[in-house]
Parts: C-alpha cells; structure tokens; sequence
C-alpha cells in the first residue's frame, strides 16, 4: 500500500514538475512609458523568443497604437500627445522563427501630465509616411494573417495637394473575404476611428461610382508590394470589384484638409478554419470615393499571404487551387519569393534559388515585379543595380546585385519595409500535367551567408470533374 502511494505521488510530482516548465504563451505585452517635456518614450516587456528548430535566429516585429490616431512600428518610439484626458496606448508584437503564439495585446492607459514646457521635436512620431506609393489611401498590416491570430491593418487616407482641394468630404470602404474561397478568411473584430468618422453603407455607390483602371506599359520590374490604381485610362463600376468579396465596412468622412493624413485601426481576426488553406493568398481592398467629381477615385489592393508561423522568407503562389480544365500548356502561374534582411548589415546581393517543377517550361520565366527596383543586368551598366536569372536542370536563381538592402538589426534602421524584397515572376506548364500536386521552394542567400529555406508553395486542382 505504501509502495503504491509513493508511486503515485512521485508521478504527480513528476508531472507537477513537467507542467510547471511549460511555455507559456499567455503573458501580455507589458507596455512602459516616460514622459518629458511632453515627449512620451515607450518601451516593452515581452516574454522570451523560444526558436523553431533549425530556423534563424528569433526576434520580434512591433506595432504600437498610441490611442489618438497616431502609431509606429518601431521597438521604441517616441509620441506627442495632445490634450489631457487619459488614453489607452496599445502594443501588437509579432513572433517571428517562434515556436508559440504572440503575445496577447493589453491596453494600457497613458495619463498625460499636465505641462507648459513645449517638445523640442518638429513632429508627433518618427515613423515614416504610411503613403508610400504617392496616392490618396493605402493600406499596411503589422503581420501576415495566422489561423486563429490577431492582425492589425491600418487604412490610411489623405488629402494630397495634387488634388487642389483645401477641404474633402467623401467615403472610404473596404472589402474583404475573397468569394474564392467557401470560409471567411476574416472577422473584424473592431475599428478606432479618431477623426469623427461616421459608418456609412457603400451600396448606394455601388452602381454610380467608377473606379480608375491604370494602364502601364513600362518594362521596369516595380517594387509594389500591392497594388494602387489612380488617374485612370479606363474606368470600371466600383461594383464589378466588390462582386469579388462577401464582406465590407464604409465610413463618411468630412473636413479633409489638403495634406491632413487620417488612419482607421483595424483589429481582424484570422478564423482557425483558413488553416488548411496555408499559404494561400488572400485579397484585402479599400476605395477611396471623395464627393468633388473633380477628384480621381482611387482603390488599393493588398494581397496577403496564410501562414502557419510568422516568418518574412516566404513563397507564395497566387492561386493554389486550379481548374484542371482549364490547365493546358499555356496556363501560366504566378510565383512571389519574399525576403527580408534580419542581420545587423546591409546586404549588396541577394541569390533567391528556386526549385522548379518538371511540369513547367524554363524558357517560359517571366520576372514581373521585384523590390528593390532593378534592371536585368543583360542591360545594365558597370555596378548598376540590377538582376540576373540563372537557369540550371530543375532550378532558377534570380540573382539582385550591387544592391542595399539594409540590415533590421542595423543601426540607424527605423523602417522595417527597407529591410524587405521580393521577386515575382510567372511561368507556364511544359504540356497539359497530371492531375498531382504542384510543389516548389526556395533558398535565400544574403551576401555569403547561410541559406534560408522558404515554405513550400503546393498548387492543387480542384476536386471532382474541375
């Protein structure tokens, strides 16, 4: 008998003991604040990073939402708060090559002390313009969407002073959960609104606003990460493009002041069932419908990619589940390899190797984006910026060099966008394929340094007589 409880006890202390090691993912980022002389300087605590086996080394990504419409995605910023009424400050760090989930955002309420003394700083934040492409609205997340996880998108808008306008009223939407596919990809969960905008409801616009289409012939590859169409040479009904979603939220807008920027926060959740659809992409648009006539509408197109863990070397196929039909010698597919510097120095070369598939025809590669902004280097100059494809058996490597990509660790690097890159390119099969699915994969190589083994990006065709 005695024998027996001392068993038992020792496999209760045992598991006390195994339960008590266990990470923990529940810990919320704990936000700390300094104010002087009107300046707030913020700082965090977050749990420690625990590293995905044979990945690169761990670090975190920061959002922060200071509560008055202001944000930055800097570890440390610095804002000035106007007022002083109480506020809640809020924190979104991202995990990236972590084996856990993020931590769980906590407001935190910031009490601005009352002070006479005025900030030595020309500006509230030392975050880059979220504007970057040069129109009226753009959209930005702090992470790519994870089943089951919190994302933040903020949906930027402005009066610029090419529209000549000293004031706008107007309307801005946005439209998400892409009809292709069964489940929604989002909920939102909420949206901070702190410039008085109203909910509005864009079906009466539906039929009667039309939205610009951009031709460009240019044989420059683009850094876009999205896409932003404005001074149109065709238009098309803002309704032909909402057909593609099934959800959407509007908000009125007034008093736009030319050169005043306003920001929505977003909080979308990522439903669990988007799981078995990792790696796909996913589509996010916003419009910009100002009441002047003599101002261009505008729409933006943010693409994002499912994933199972938060990591910014990433391979993505654009439509991963294919009509088998449809899908002969001719069908051409779309490929993006991701990259991004983590290192404490810039980089001057970046060989992306690719793996490709024996169903596709080499000689069909087409690069048609990249970031940086490059030329082939069969055109270039000596030491121009520029990139090379290099083909081999079952392989292609797209080679960027003579390049700077700056380093996320490196000093003196506030923006995390300059540390990233990408190339796009399309390719089409050798014949009609079997109807298997379609695997490839990448290796990034910064400068000399170890390889770094992207995802593996599967199409598939769809069941039944596709």
């Amino acid at each position: 008998m005695m024998k027996t409880l001392f068993s038992i006890l020792l496999l209760v202390g045992f598991s006390s003991a195994y339960a008590q090691i266990l990470p923990s993912d529940t810990v919320p980022a704990i936000i700390n604040y300094t104010t002087e002389n009107g300046i707030t300087k913020f700082t965090s605590e977050l749990r420690p990073l625990r590293q995905i086996a044979g990945a690169p080394a761990p670090f975190y990504t920061y959002f922060w939402e200071f509560g008055d419409g202001g944000f930055s995605f800097e570890k440390a910023p610095i804002h000035i708060y106007k007022g002083k009424d109480p506020i809640l400050a809020r924190l979104y760090a991202t995990n990236n090559y972590d084996d856990g989930k993020r931590p769980p955002t906590k407001p935190k309420p910031i009490i601005k002390p009352n002070t006479t003394n005025r900030p030595m700083m020309a500006s509230n934040s030392t975050d880059p313009s979220l504007f970057k492409m040069g129109g009226n609205i753009e959209l930005k997340s702090n992470c790519m969407p994870k089943p089951g996880d919190d994302m933040m998108i903020v949906f930027g808008y402005r009066n610029k002073p090419e529209n000549g306008q000293q004031n706008l009223n107007g309307t801005v939407a946005i439209l998400f959960n892409d009809k292709e596919f069964a489940n929604n990809n989002f909920v939102l969960e909420e949206t901070r609104a702190y410039n008085e905008e109203k909910k509005a409801d864009l079906k009466p616009l539906l039929s009667t606003a039309y939205l610009p289409i951009k031709k460009n012939n240019s044989a420059v590859y683009y850094a876009s990460l999205n896409e932003m169409q404005f001074n149109a040479d065709e238009k098309v009904l803002l309704s032909d493009k909402a057909k593609d979603f099934k959800s959407s939220e509007t908000w009125r807008f007034e008093n736009l002041k030319q050169n005043e920027e306003r920001f929505l926060f977003m909080h979308f959740k990522t439903t669990p069932e988007m799981l078995k659809d990792t790696n796909a992409v996913v589509r996010i648009t916003a419009f910009f419908i100002p009441d002047n006539p003599l101002v261009e509408k505008e729409f933006f197109n943010m693409e994002l990619q499912i994933v199972a863990s938060h990591d910014p070397n990433k391979m993505v196929l654009r439509k991963t589940r294919m009509n088998y039909r449809f899908t002969g010698k001719n069908r051409e597919l779309t490929y993006k390899i991701r990259f991004q510097n983590t290192g404490k120095g810039p980089a001057k070369k970046v060989d992306v190797a690719v793996n490709i598939s024996e169903v596709f025809n080499q000689e069909t590669i087409k690069i048609t984006k990249t970031k940086p902004e490059v030329v082939n280097c069969d055109s270039a100059y000596t030491n121009q910026s520029c990139i090379k494809t290099i083909k081999g058996t079952d392989s292609v490597h797209f080679v960027f060099s003579n390049i700077y990509l700056p380093g996320l660790q490196q000093k003196g690097v506030n923006d995390a966008d300059s540390t990233m890159g990408f190339v796009e390119y399309k390719i089409k099969f050798k014949e009609k394929p079997k109807k298997l699915p379609i695997k490839s994969g990448a290796a990034i190589v910064f400068d000399k340094n170890e390889p770094i083994y992207t995802n593996r990006a599967v199409g598939r065709f769809k069941m039944g007589l596709s």
